[in-house]
């Protein structure tokens, strides 16, 4: 089973959940938010400072996975996750238009 068949049936489940999903694939990128990255994202208090964290090579397919985060007065907060299939500039560009 490849990444982006998986994600694919993962997808619907996450939906039903109130998740945004945004799937493509050729390159492979998922990105997810949750209904609570999408509250933190619409709250006038966080600052639009973001951090961006990656972690590659999470499974034998390379998968990138990258936690978009946000400052708030209670610390770090994620509004996103993407996953990649690698750390290209066009696979960035497009995780990160997708949230």
């Amino acid at each position: 089973m490849t990444v982006c068949s998986a994600a694919t049936k993962r997808t619907k489940e996450l939906q039903d959940s109130g998740c945004k999903v945004m799937l493509q694939e050729v390159p492979f990128v998922m990105a997810v938010t949750t209904p609570l990255m999408q509250r933190t994202l619409l709250m006038e208090s966080s600052a639009r400072s973001f951090f961006i964290d990656t972690s590659s090579s999470c499974d034998q397919m390379n998968t990138a996975l990258t936690l978009v985060l946000v400052s708030t007065k209670a610390g770090a907060v994620p509004v996103g996750v993407c996953l990649y299939d690698s750390q290209t500039e066009a696979s960035y560009t497009a995780a990160f238009s997708q949230l």
